[in-house]
């Protein structure tokens, strides 16, 4: 199990990354997205979703506070789910690319929780020295 929690954290703190930088270089087409969900502020919901991937994703990726990566990109997805992949609301032509990302994010949520339970595995930073004294000096005060 610990290397295909390894395969699902590299791959999925990739993709979160990515998905944080593609924010950031067209914000235009996340704000629209965003504006034509309904959602208030969407230029400010924009760039707190990409500094969430940008953060929470390569701490996926290198096993560094896993579980809070995890807990983190999971509620993100599930909302993103929710708000934004709204297929029962739009026609037919929309409704099926708005399934895809929809059951995309369920599955993605899945795997986070998979990693949250399973732990990050012994190829995480979480598992070294340097690792628990990071997690002792944050719950020691």
């Amino acid at each position: 199990m610990g290397w295909i929690v390894l395969v699902m954290r590299v791959l999925l703190g990739l993709m979160f990354a990515a998905a944080g930088l593609a924010k950031l270089q067209f914000p235009e087409l996340f704000v629209a997205k965003t504006t034509a969900a309904g959602l208030p502020f969407p230029e400010l919901a924009v760039h707190a979703a990409a500094a969430l991937e940008l953060t929470a994703g390569p701490a996926l990726l290198l096993g560094l506070k896993t579980r809070y990566a995890a807990i983190g990109l999971g509620g993100f997805t599930v909302l993103a789910a929710v708000l934004i992949h709204t297929f029962w609301a739009v026609e037919p032509p929309r409704a099926q690319a708005e399934l895809v990302g929809f059951v995309k994010n369920v599955v993605i949520t899945g795997m986070l929780t998979l990693i949250y339970l399973k732990r990050p595995g012994r190829w995480a930073l979480d598992a070294t020295k340097i690792g628990r004294l990071m997690s002792r000096r944050a719950f020691s005060k």
